[in-house]
């Protein structure tokens, strides 16, 4: 069984899945059952849909012997499409963000297509969310299809509409002319907005990178990095409550680089994948986005995501960027023959399972082949170096049985031969592989049950042959002619063969190929009608297409006598073009040779409509023109009963009992598109439920041409060159221009572009625009004065001009009142510098004079216009002598034409202040740390007001080296090596060096070194400085000296718990002044001794150290294992608590204790007063107090018992009696 001709494991709910026979089991033994309590029979491929989600084992069984063979498929839940709107009504160009709500099926979504209903389509989108614009008003229905994993899909099926309104105007712009990128991270700008003479314009654009504008037409943006922005243009018409129009493009920024993601070797004849990526994101979305090439005759598959080759050699890849700044990448491959070679496999027809098939390769045209691989069937694949190859097969169905060449250069092709596999092998007398002992043959195609059997081993003899039983003798030994008792199509017969020789041989099956030729036909539009213009299938039935060799059919029209349709296929689909007498003939011819002929033959009486339409007029000049339609030429068999016009527009009207001779009238909402074409489709149904469908593409064309231009600057001064956009919006036009008398002709969107060399100043230049577009309809515009040529004239006023008579600062509202200009360039005490068109403020912050110089500039023409104030207060100057030094870094700072000044305020600019009075106008300033400084001054003047003065450049205190180290060691012989540490606050590098040279040092250039000195050593470090301050130096001396040397013998010892023992180290190198210390300091009388008593109480390891009179330390250490010793566990016979300090607390005491396990005080009764456990030795804290509970508890003997852990581990039971004394 196959599935949709290949291994299909899946489908989605709603989609058909082909199942096929690939068996040789007779088309009427087979019965189909698909799982899902649907069932079938009688044909060899049929295509099956499933309407819920699932797991269906489909199985198709042989119903002459009950075998089965089974196919499991999976079929998938769709997705369930739906979004939403941010809004569902807006202007042309202004952005609706779409936001899929989807639910997925069985799999998560991939893809999302996106149909907006304006002839836009997104369809294959990886990000749930988009935004879309509308470029022309009217009413849209947006369509979302959504794909999963599996590849289900679902479409939208709630009504959601969009409303685009229309504007008084429309907005535009050009980034970099027409081309929306650039090179660099600057783009120039261009507002081609046509205001229409409309007043109280104002625009907003917004660059994509948090960036904004409210001019109108901004030269240019700069943005701070490479990649994909989109600018949008939103256009405010001040005092109405209409549109607000938008215009949005995306723009490319930078110079992108390309990477080429493809092999540098391939194989001839085999198809690579090909992909490229860009460095800036957003420039290469996918394959169509980039533009590949080769040299050397690379082919590439359609949509340009592989590559292949038919011949070796080298060739060069290229491949450059669609969109952006042009970039090319090229990559060098290196192309290999696959190897050649011929697959012979035999038998290839006739195969029962059980059969060996031999499969053998020869390498042709010299092929340098490495291996083979044999595939002998679908789910096994068998690597071998072998170049024969023979497979036995276990089980029917129908397998490619292939080998694969692999050369030296790991190319590798493939050839192999489609083998059918029987179960229960059965000859059809056209030659079987697994059938040695006969061939038989029908005598004629009249009488094909008449058979002649023959022996294919001749040099047996056969006796007779028995047929089901009964026994038909040979003559001559070698063959006999039997005639078959006739029994339905596809019976079987078993045969046996008994030689003359007395033995004979298994029963052998054989069925006689009895094909009749018949076919049903099926009315796909309307089943139980023949109607013209209807889709008819025409089926083969009772036919097994394994035993036919070719199919004819014919299609006649009887009532003309003509042949109108033929075709060789196993099946015909044919819609007859009118109604009338047709016939059509089925000839099969099946697989013997000479083939034997069916023929069958139906006649057909074909009902039905014809006829035409005709429209009054297909072409407007109007947005909402009426057409008037008539039907002509109609014939019909019957009456007509219905006509259904669909207007192209979404608009359908029904209309019942037509007469032909009626018009029907429609007319056309604006859509505002410049060119609308129309289909127009009439759908005629006669009475007896015929229908006919008359389509006309595009015949009504409705032209709805928008005029107008647009000029950035038009008030000129000196250019002579005039070019003036056109911004009309229309199909197909040509355009006449008429400016200041100047006449151009152009077409498209071509600008105007003239030269007006003898142009007065002043002058105006009327502009006029005819267009005339691809339908003949015609639009005019002119604009009176359009274009001015003036002269600039500069002038400024200061609104607020009586601060200048204030102490500073001030801000002062400088308000620009030129006239005919593009830019305005200011120059304030020769420092502020700025192009304004409009008002601005200026801070004053210190008293002197104030020069106010303006430039109106006006297309290469300059006016110029300045004002000259002083402002009042204490004028001076802050100086220094010096602005650079290391640190500590001393500079004097004064004050210079220092008139008219009665205090100074400095700040040194690290936040100290210094006030001094009227005579101190300088200062001396000392930066301890390195940085960069700003100091100032603030003075104040006679007539109370102040200014304050930074130096104009900073103060620049260079940070020295400061080295510091420590400058004396000490190594002792006991030392391996020790470390000389040099700090600098500022410093490129160290240098070490050393005096005498003799012993070890590390690394001669790091902040740290290591050294082991053989003698007392002067050790010189140098630090570089990291900057032009001066190197530092110093020297660190080490002095050698002879260690004590300190040991145990033996460095363990064992004793009993509570021995009190001497500790006897063995010193060498000891001299005077010699000290000792031991740690820990636990059961030790003396910690400075040199051998000190210890009382034994746990395992302790011990330390020693010796610091002999030149400051050299040598340690060792001891090791004391205690053993517990019963006499050393104290317990006291009584105790007094009576809170006076003394034997108040009665606990576990001893040595050699590890842990108290247990300890419990019972009374002379027996019943418990007191309880611890896994609680440490001699710790008062863990003793009885004389309290049960609250309660003090009475005098009188108790009774104890105690479990203790010694050191050792063994556990020592204790038990006794206590008196408590109060």
């Amino acid at each position: 069984m196959q599935v949709s001709n290949m291994d299909v494991n899946g489908s989605c709910v709603g989609i058909g899945v082909t199942f096929t026979n690939t068996s040789t089991v007779s088309v009427n033994s087979l019965r189909w059952d698909f799982g899902d309590n649907y069932t079938t029979t009688n044909t060899n491929s049929i295509a099956h849909t499933y309407s819920i989600s699932g797991s269906y084992t489909i199985t198709l069984t042989n119903t002459q012997n009950q075998t089965t063979a089974s196919k499991t498929i999976t079929i998938y839940a769709n997705p369930k499409a739906s979004f939403t709107l941010s809004d569902s009504t807006a202007c042309i160009g202004n952005n609706i963000n779409f936001t899929s709500t989807s639910t997925q099926g069985s799999t998560p979504l991939k893809y999302y297509s996106w149909t907006f209903g304006d002839g836009n389509v997104l369809p294959q989108e990886t990000s749930p969310s988009i935004s879309h614009a509308y470029s022309s008003a009217g009413t849209f229905v947006p369509i979302l299809t959504v794909r999963d994993e599996n590849g289900c899909s679902g479409t939208s099926t709630t009504t959601k509409q969009v409303q685009i309104n229309n504007s008084q105007l429309q907005s535009a712009f050009l980034a970099n002319g027409t081309d929306f990128y650039s090179c660099t991270n600057s783009i120039n700008l261009e507002n081609t907005t046509n205001e229409n003479s409309i007043s109280n314009v104002s625009y907003v654009w917004n660059f994509g990178d948090n960036s904004s504008s409210n001019l109108k037409s901004p030269t240019s943006h700069t943005y701070a990095t490479a990649g994909l922005y989109t600018i949008s243009l939103q256009v405010n018409i001040g005092g109405t409550s209409g549109c607000s129009p938008s215009y949005s493009k995306q723009v490319y920024i930078g110079q992108p680089t390309i990477s080429i993601d493809a092999p540098t070797s391939i194989c001839t004849n085999t198809s690579y994948p090909i992909s490229a990526t860009s460095n800036i994101p957003g420039f290469i979305d996918n394959n169509s986005d980039l533009s590949w090439s080769s040299s050397n005759g690379l082919v590439f598959s359609n949509d340009s995501s592989s590559i292949s080759a038919n011949a070796s050699g080298t060739a060069t890849l290229f491949v450059s960027n669609k969109k952006g700044c042009k970039a090319t990448s090229s990559q060098n491959i290196n192309i290999n023959d696959i190897p050649s070679f011929n697959l012979n496999v035999t038998p290839n027809t006739g195969i029962c399972v059980g059969v060996a098939v031999n499969g053998i390769v020869n390498a042709t045209n010299g092929s340098s082949i490495q291996k083979y691989v044999w595939s002998p069937i679908n789910s096994i694949s068998d690597t071998t170096n072998l170049s024969s190859y023979q497979y036995t097969y276990n089980s029917s169905g129908q397998y490619n049985f292939s080998a694969t060449a692999i050369s030296i250069n790991g190319c590798a092709s493939t050839q192999y031969t489609t083998l059918n596999i029987g179960e229960d092998c059965i000859d059809n007398g056209l030659g079987s592989a697994y059938n040695p002992i006969f061939s038989f043959a029908s005598l004629s195609c009249s009488d094909k049950y008449t058979i002649k059997i023959v022996n294919k081993n001749t040099s047996r003899q056969v006796s007779y042959w028995s047929v089901n039983g009964v026994q038909y003798p040979s003559a001559d030994g070698q063959s006999a002619i039997i005639t078959l008792t006739p029994a339905t199509k596809g019976y079987i017969y078993s045969i046996n063969t008994f030689y003359r020789d007395g033995t004979s041989d298994l029963g052998r099956k054989i069925v006689i190929i009895d094909e009749v030729a018949a076919f049903d036909i099926i009315n796909n539009d309307n089943a139980s009608l023949y109607c013209a213009n209807n889709s008819f299938s025409f089926l083969t039935s009772s036919v097994n297409p394994g035993n036919i060799s070719s199919f004819s059919w014919i299609v006649r029209d009887e009532t003309q006598g003509t042949t109108i349709d033929s075709s060789n296929s196993a099946n015909l689909s044919y819609s007859f073009p009118k109604a009338g007498n047709y016939s059509v003939s089925l000839s099969i011819a099946d697989l013997r040779n000479p083939s034997c002929i069916s023929q069958v033959k139906k006649d057909l009486v074909v009902n039905g409509i014809t006829g035409d339409f005709t429209i009054e007029k297909g072409a407007f000049c109007i947005p909402n023109p009426k057409v008037t339609v008539q039907l002509q030429n109609v014939t019909t068999s019957s009456t007509l009963n219905k006509v259904t016009w669909s207007f192209g527009d979404g608009s359908v009207r029904p209309i019942t009992n037509p007469k032909v001779t009626d018009t029907v009238q429609h007319q056309y909402q604006s859509n505002n598109s410049s060119y609308t074409p129309y289909t127009i489709n009439a759908k005629l149904e006669d009475a007896a439920g015929c229908t006919m469908n008359i389509t006309k593409d595009g015949i009504v064309k409705v032209y709805n041409p928008k005029i107008g231009f647009y000029k950035k600057d038009t008030v000129l001064c000196t250019s002579k060159t005039i070019t003036i956009n056109n911004t009309s919006d229309a199909y197909g036009a040509n355009y006449t221009w008429n400016v200041g008398g100047q006449t151009q002709t152009t077409s498209g969107n071509n600008p105007f572009i003239g030269t007006f060399s003898n142009v007065a100043n002043p002058s105006e230049l009327d502009v006029a625009l005819h267009l005339v577009d691809a339908g003949g309809c015609t639009k005019d515009t002119i604009v009176r004065g359009y274009i001015k040529y003036r002269e600039p004239v500069a002038s400024f006023v200061i609104s607020n001009v009586e601060e200048l008579y204030n102490c500073p600062p001030f801000t002062l509202n400088i308000e620009n009142t030129s006239q005919n200009f593009d830019s305005i360039h200011w120059s304030i005490n020769g420092t502020f510098n700025s192009i304004q068109k409009d008002s601005f403020y200026y801070t004053v912050l210190h008293p002197g004079p104030v020069a106010i110089d303006q430039s109106a500039v006006l297309d290469g023409c300059i006016a110029n216009y300045s004002e000259n104030y002083v402002v009042k207060g204490p004028v001076a100057k802050l100086l220094t002598k010096d602005t650079i030094g290391c640190t500590p870094y001393t500079t004097l700072l004064y004050v210079s034409d220092n008139t008219d000044i009665v205090s100074y305020q400095w700040d040194k600019g690290d936040g100290i202040t210094y006030v001094t009075d009227n005579t101190s106008d300088s200062i001396r300033f000392t930066y301890e740390k390195g940085g960069t400084y700003y100091p100032s001054v603030t003075f104040v003047g006679v007539e109370g007001c102040s200014d304050k003065q930074e130096y104009p450049s900073p103060i620049i205190a260079m940070q020295s080296v400061d080295l510091k180290y420590k400058d004396n060691y000490l190594f002792c012989s006991n030392d391996s090596i020790i470390h000389l540490t040099a700090e600098a606050a500022n410093v490129a590098s160290f240098s070490w060096s050393q005096t005498p040279t003799t012993g070890y040092m590390s690394d001669v250039t790091g902040s740290s070194i290591g050294i082991i000195p053989v003698e007392s050593t002067t050790y010189h470090v140098i630090a570089h400085s990291a900057n032009d301050c001066p190197d530092e130096t110093g020297d660190i001396f080490v002095k050698t000296a002879t260690a004590s040397v300190v040991s145990f013998s033996p460095n363990t010892i064992t004793v009993p718990a509570g021995t009190v023992f001497p500790i006897n180290p063995t010193i060498t190198n000891e001299n005077l002044g010699v000290e000792y210390y031991w740690t820990p300091d636990f059961r030790i009388n003396n910690r400075y001794l040199k051998d000190p008593t210890i009382i034994a109480d746990k395992d302790t390891v011990y330390y020693l150290n010796v610091k002999n009179n030149e400051g050299c330390v040598s340690s060792d250490s001891v090791r004391i294992y205690v053993l517990c010793n019963t006499s050393k566990l104290m317990m006291a016979n009584a105790f007094t608590p009576n809170g006076d300090g003394k034997n108040d607390i009665f606990y576990v005491t001893g040595y050699g204790i590890k842990n108290v396990l247990h300890f419990v005080i019972f009374d002379r009764w027996g019943k418990k007063v007191f309880e611890r456990n896994n609680i440490s030795s001699n710790d008062i804290s863990q003793g009885w107090d004389g309290h049960i509970g609250s309660q003090l508890a009475a005098p009188g003997t108790y009774i104890y018992l105690a479990e203790v852990e010694c050191t050792e581990g063994n556990v020592i039971p204790l038990k006794g009696s206590v008196v408590l004394i109060r």
